[in-house]
């Protein structure tokens, strides 16, 4: 439930150029991105028969997308043409299909016709289910729903499962792509059938993916079809300016529209199995001017749904937009700050209604006063404990950790396939029943390190029970190859050294290109694989920033509306921010949690210590100084040299190239640099 802190500073991504990286560029990062893995949004789905394709309703169907597969000459149905027809990045060569941006996973041509096989995974060689991957659809329109249709034959002589899955693409924060629908079918042998499947809810962005389960299977004839009504539906919106008892409705502007008819409505009582739920409408086929309307006087214990049509100038109604709930937090306020010293401080917050607990998020901007090996984290694991031991690990091994439950000494870290010993961790990693390979890793929050030299050192303490399991490390870094920007693998591999029940302090050294950076320590096969004492550093030249993820807790409603934040490693040089997030469980989802967020508070300057006001972190000879004034900051700059200032979120908020100036600033700590020297400021009242 605690969010990844990698996202707390948008600004400063934008300012590496980051803000628009895709990770679906690369596929060959283990445990990043993770390949042979399917989206993990999809559990224990029902095994359902395939529905009509294109129903008689009496409405006319657009074709959006047909490939025939007239172009895979290689090969025959019966002896497919064993090369794959994709390239390292899964993309089918244009050549191959009439539409391009087709991709796959162990697709072969069959003559005339596409063979999806399996395929092996370079790092542990276990095979791996193979897929075919329409290219990226507009399927948004006619509330999302659209038809399926293609020929399907297992190769060997058995009975095979299909099955469909269509998702959102994957992007730098979620490298599966965000979650969808799906649906299985079975697949007789020994003939050609056509399978249809109704395709419900689909985005403006769809990746329609067709996985086999068992066997090598052919594929022929793939169509999508859709209704393109006479006017479009609108697309609702998220809610704007929720306050409580008052919110605004938004939804897309559709052409050709004269007006908007909006409905909005809350659930009185939920469905049962005796009886249907009872809805009560606010407001009901509401005639509205323009893509917006603001509703006042609500309840803010209630869960209020809009949805809205389009009407074209003769009366004629589109289809009804997907419907929009409104359940929302305000977001915390009155923060403030006590007991600050080196060692901590408190931090305290407004009651917000509804609100179940409140995730505080600290972050870290550090100032290198000379050339330093800046530490990322350093962590003993003192704050694990628990009943486990090497040999005897504690927790759910199959799974997901976020560990700042566990205490961890920097913020956002999160353990896959894993579990928890008396100061320690261990990981593991294994084969799912379904032939899938999971990957047991400790990983980092996106950390930008973009102001360090990209000398990077690892080292921890190891121990195994089991012969054979070594370290497995990962420097991931964000690059752009060949027009495309993502993730790829920057340094790292497996780790020769024999390790054995007793610990093995491995201390390693890396160099990859500065930037956006992620670590993941994990194992090789064999068993598992325990570790202690994790420091990392990345070395920081004289003047550098960095700036990164420091603590995160999450507090109980009734817990109170306070935490103390220890900063035990706190120097002059550091400044700390802190933003807060309300969140609640949606009533009426106990058994599988859904929750709801409030927006992020802004980043809250902690106060300077003894230290307060200016400290010249750098003393340089081109006369640069900057000192604090009311309201703002003097500058004082003889060389005319480029002059900079950040905040805490290392965000730009003023730059100049004149010898003298005075930049106003609200409240807080500021980090005003020129030529590789950087002053800390702190702007008071």
């Amino acid at each position: 439930m605690i969010a990844t802190l990698a996202s707390f500073s948008p600004e400063l991504c934008a300012q590496t150029e980051c803000a628009a990286v895709k990770s679906h560029a690369f596929t060959g990062l283990r445990g990043i991105v993770r390949p042979g893995h399917r989206p993990q949004a999809f559990v224990n789905a029902a095994v359902k028969a395939p529905a009509k394709a294109l129903p008689d309703d009496g409405r006319d169907y657009e074709t959006v997308i047909e490939e025939d597969f007239s172009l895979f000459t290689a090969g025959s149905v019966d002896d497919p043409d064993k090369n794959y027809l994709e390239g390292a990045d899964e993309v089918i060569p244009s050549r191959y299909t009439h539409t391009p941006g087709w991709k796959g996973r162990g697709v072969m041509s069959a003559g005339g016709s596409v063979c999806i096989g399996f395929v092996t995974d370079p790092y542990t060689h276990a095979t791996m289910t193979g897929q075919l991957e329409l290219p990226e659809l507009d399927l948004h329109k006619d509330a999302g729903r659209a038809y399926l249709s293609f020929k399907a034959r297992p190769l060997p002589p058995d009975v095979d499962m299909l099955t469909i899955r269509w998702v959102t693409p994957p992007d730098l924060e979620n490298p599966f792509g965000t979650s969808g629908e799906e649906q299985t079918v079975y697949i007789q042998p020994g003939h050609w059938q056509t399978v249809e499947v109704d395709l419900t809810k689909c985005p403006s962005n769809a990746c329609v993916q067709i996985f086999s389960e068992y066997h090598e299977v052919l594929l022929d004839d793939i169509v999508i079809k859709q209704h393109r009504p006479e006017i479009d539906a609108p697309k609702a919106l998220k809610w704007t300016d929720y306050t409580g008892d008052s919110f605004t409705a938004n939804w897309t502007a559709v052409e050709g529209a004269d007006h908007y008819v909006l409905n909005c409505f809350y659930i009185r009582r939920e469905a049962t199995e005796e009886m249907p739920a009872d809805y009560k409408y606010i407001l009901k086929d509401k005639e509205v001017d323009g893509t917006s309307y603001h509703f006042t006087g609500l309840s803010q214990e209630r869960v209020y749904y809009y949805y809205v049509r389009a009407a074209g100038p003769s009366g004629q109604l589109s289809e009804e937009s997907q419907v929009v709930e409104v359940m929302a937090l305000t977001v915390p306020a009155g923060v403030e700050f006590t007991n600050v010293t080196t060692n901590g401080f408190d931090v305290s917050w407004n009651h917000v209604y509804n609100a179940e607990s409140y995730e505080v998020r600290t972050s870290l901007a550090h100032v290198a006063e000379e050339d330093e090996d800046f530490e990322l984290i350093n962590d003993d694991f003192s704050a694990i404990v628990s009943q486990g031991s090497v040999g005897d690990p504690y927790g759910n091994t199959y799974g997901y950790y976020d560990m700042d439950v566990y205490g961890m000494k920097r913020a956002g870290w999160v353990m896959y396939e894993g579990g928890v010993i008396d100061g320690g961790v261990c990981f593991h990693n294994y084969v799912s029943s379904y032939g899938e390979k999971y990957y047991g890793e400790l990983v980092s929050p996106i950390l930008i390190l973009s102001q360090t030299t990209g000398d990077i050192t690892i080292e921890a303490d190891y121990a195994t029970l089991d012969k054979g399991v070594k370290p497995y490390i990962q420097v991931a870094v964000v690059e752009t190859v060949d027009g495309k920007t993502g993730w790829t693998l920057g340094a790292g591999g497996e780790i020769d050294v024999d390790l054995d029940k007793d610990w093995k302090h491995v201390k390693l050294e890396y160099k990859v290109k500065p930037g956006i950076v992620r670590f993941s320590l994990g194992c090789t096969d064999g068993g598992w694989l325990y570790m202690d004492n994790l420091r990392i550093t990345a070395h920081l030249p004289k003047g550098g920033i960095q700036v990164m993820p420091y603590h995160c807790r999450e507090i109980a409603e009734e817990d109170g509306h306070s935490i103390y934040v220890p900063t035990p490693d706190r120097t002059p040089n550091d400044a700390y921010g802190v933003s807060l997030t309300a969140i609640r469980r949606k009533p009426g989802t106990t058994f599988f949690p859904i929750y709801i967020y409030s927006d992020d508070s802004p980043i809250y300057d902690v106060p300077d210590v003894e230290w307060s006001g200016v400290y010249e972190a750098i003393a340089g000879d081109t006369g640069f100084e900057a000192a604090a004034t009311e309201g703002g900051i003097a500058i004082s700059n003889p060389g005319g040299l480029p002059v900079t200032v950040v905040n805490l979120s290392g965000r730009i908020v003023a730059s100049t190239e004149a010898t003298s100036a005075t930049v106003a600033l609200a409240p807080g700590i500021y980090i005003a640099s020129c030529s590789g020297k950087s002053v800390k400021v702190s702007v008071i009242k």
